[in-house]
């Protein structure tokens, strides 16, 4: 089958949108489909290359106001159509995004259009402040897509009713998906080594997060509960490796409680070094906020991530994860909004070494029998044929 893939983010050896798209792209191709993946190109030029079956099709992106997304759509549909005229495409397959074109061009050929969710996009860019008038224009496109789509793909259970809720959808043409993590990238090494090639200390107890900076995340629910880790575990040092709106905020809190001397901000880790920080690590920490997440739900990249370097894990109590970590009982999920119950855990895996190397053995198992790429992308082509022979 010939794909057309079409995501509007910039893939780079940072970020974890990028992994997702890649990890789904190269298992079609160990599957034996063909794909032409379309990428912005964040530079005045277009750029073409080919890698096997997989046909990376770079479009320019000129970055003027208010015309940035009109110019861009007008490259995808010439494009689109170029690369259509001696070999079209199967089906037409999107990350969400507010352009119409995917959309449109499935149409205009008679092809199946599917959309993959990965988030509520609204909501998420709401925190960050963006303009009521772009918010409102992206949902108007994400209504019209999510319509006229022939299947939508989500990666959460929450997301998926969300999806089928506001905008009056079949059931028949959803399906929750969940992400899943590479286990021959994300694997158990050496913590010694791993933190020497870090220049950290190697006798100190660290906590780690390695994902975005975005409110949702609750990072500040880990800073809140440093001050009665560090009373008990005073070689303890805390890490928070990535990029995002919230860090500064982050920043300013552990200023705020005099908690500079036990925190460390990296900034964006690149995907090849993600492993190495995970397994730098003494236990690993999503403390996701609650009020948002549970709404949702998550298929969360961090935590599988976790699980497939055999790291135990402290997360928040929410929908889609604490099912699999009690499942695989590979760490704890708990009220991390509470301090001292956030600090209770840590210390008890802090202080017990054969429970965190238990939990880790755990995780790594559930992630080969249930959470892999590979399991994600069979689960999204077993969709696809489903309305494909409807």
């Amino acid at each position: 089958m010939r794909i057309f893939y079409y995501c509007y983010e910039k893939i780079s050896p940072q970020g974890s949108a990028n992994t997702h798209v890649i990890e789904v792209v190269e298992n079609l191709v160990k599957i034996g489909h063909q794909v032409v993946l379309f990428l912005p190109k964040f530079e005045r030029r277009f750029n073409y290359s080919r890698k096997g079956l997989i046909q990376y099709v770079y479009l320019p992106v000129v970055k003027l106001p208010l015309l940035i997304w009109i110019l861009y759509d007008l490259f995808s549909l010439i494009y689109f159509t170029i690369f259509s005229l001696f070999n079209p495409p199967q089906i037409i397959y999107f990350r969400e995004t507010q352009s119409l074109i995917p959309l449109l061009f499935a149409k205009m050929i008679h092809r199946k259009v599917f959309i993959e969710v990965n988030g509520w996009v609204i909501e998420e860019l709401k925190m960050v402040g963006y303009p009521r008038w772009k918010l409102r224009f992206l949902e108007i496109c994400q209504r019209f897509n999510f319509r006229h789509a022939d299947g939508i793909i989500t990666v959460s259970p929450g997301l998926t009713r969300l999806c089928q809720q506001t905008y009056r959808l079949e059931p028949e043409k959803l399906a929750t998906v969940p992400n899943g993590t590479n286990p021959e990238r994300f694997r158990a090494l050496d913590q010694m080594e791993c933190r020497q090639h870090l220049g950290l200390p190697p006798d100190c107890k660290y906590i780690g997060f390695v994902g975005s900076c975005y409110p949702y995340h609750g990072l500040e629910n880990l800073i809140h509960a440093a001050p009665l880790v560090l009373t008990n575990e005073p070689e303890t040092v805390f890490i928070i490796a990535g990029e995002g709106p919230a860090k500064a905020d982050w920043q300013k809190l552990v200023q705020k409680l005099n908690l500079t001397d036990a925190f460390l901000f990296p900034g964006m880790v690149p995907t090849a070094e993600a492993p190495t920080w995970i397994n730098a690590f003494t236990i690993c920490v999503a403390p996701w906020r609650k009020a948002y997440i549970d709404e949702i739900g998550v298929s969360p990249l961090k935590l599988f991530d976790y699980m497939a370097c055999s790291r135990p894990i402290v997360v928040s109590r929410i929908k889609g994860v604490t099912e699999i970590v009690e499942r695989n009982q590979c760490g704890f999920a708990i009220d991390t909004e509470k301090p001292d119950v956030f600090a209770k855990y840590l210390l008890m895996l802090l202080r017990d070494r054969n429970l965190r190397e238990s939990q880790g053995k755990n995780g790594r198992t559930g992630i080969l029998l249930n959470h892999t790429w590979q399991i994600t992308t069979e689960k999204i082509l077993q969709f696809i044929d489903l309305i494909q022979n409807a």
